[in-house]
């Protein structure tokens, strides 16, 4: 297995979609709290709030998935990689992520087999 495949595995790929769902369901929610409280601009505020912290937590998340080889967080790289995977494909996910190319402390390349070691 190489990095690559380490990292689009669908376990993953739920952090990428943590926005958007949060979105899904905020926003219509938000919709109608100011349908029927009249007006109330303070919920949209607090929808457009909360879309951000969960963007914010889902890469955060996803730059803190660990390197099967050092056990030490891949950064951006994996951020990167997961997001390249969505339908939309990030824009730029897939060669941002190849200039990148490896694990930032133990050199492991993204198309590199797991169980070797670094030369």
């Amino acid at each position: 297995m190489t990095l690559r495949d380490y990292l689009t595995q669908d376990r993953y790929l739920v952090y990428a979609w943590f926005p958007l769902i949060a979105l899904c369901i905020g926003a219509p929610a938000s919709a109608c709290c100011v349908v029927w409280l009249r007006g109330s601009v303070l919920l949209v505020v607090l929808a457009i709030f909360a879309w951000l912290a969960a963007y914010v937590a889902a890469t955060q998340l996803l730059g803190r998935i660990h390197c099967p080889r050092c056990s030490k967080p891949l950064g951006q790289l994996a951020c990167l990689v997961v997001l390249s995977r969505l339908p939309h494909r990030y824009r730029d996910g897939g060669d941002r992520a190849e200039m990148l190319g490896k694990c930032p402390n133990c050199g492991l390349r993204l198309d590199e087999e797991i169980g070797t070691k670094a030369a």
